[in-house]
C-alpha cells in the first residue's frame, strides 16, 4: 500500500497580512485609493473581513492591492488572491448586493 501525502495549503487570515506589515485598520483601507484618490474600502470593511462577515469580491481585490503595496516596498513575496482566507458575499449561499 502505497501512502500519499497530501499538503494542505493554510490560508491566511487578513488580520495576520496585515499585522505582519504592522498596519491598522485604518492604514491598509488608506492604502486603498484609486487613482483619483478616493478610499475604496473603508476600515469597517477591513474589521468586518478580519471577523468572518462576508465582504464584496471587489473589496477583497482592493484589500489584497494594499497589502502588497506594502509588501512589495518591503521586498517580501506578494500575496495570491487564494492564499487568503476570504469570505465572499455571493459564495455559499450569501446573497452579492
Amino acid at each position: 500500500m502505497i501512502l500519499e501525502a497530501v499538503q494542505v495549503a493554510k490560508l491566511i487570515k487578513l488580520v495576520d497580512a496585515r499585522t505582519q506589515l504592522f498596519l491598522t485598520q485604518k492604514q491598509l483601507a488608506d492604502l486603498t485609493t484609486d487613482e483619483e484618490g478616493n478610499r475604496r474600502v473603508t476600515p469597517n470593511v477591513i474589521s468586518n473581513c478580519e471577523n468572518g462577515l462576508p465582504i464584496r469580491r471587489m473589496s477583497a481585490w482592493a484589500i489584497l492591492d494594499g497589502l502588497n503595496k506594502v509588501r512589495t516596498q518591503k521586498n517580501m513575496p506578494l500575496l495570491d488572491f487564494d492564499q487568503m482566507d476570504w469570505k465572499l458575499q455571493g459564495d455559499g449561499g450569501t446573497e452579492e448586493k
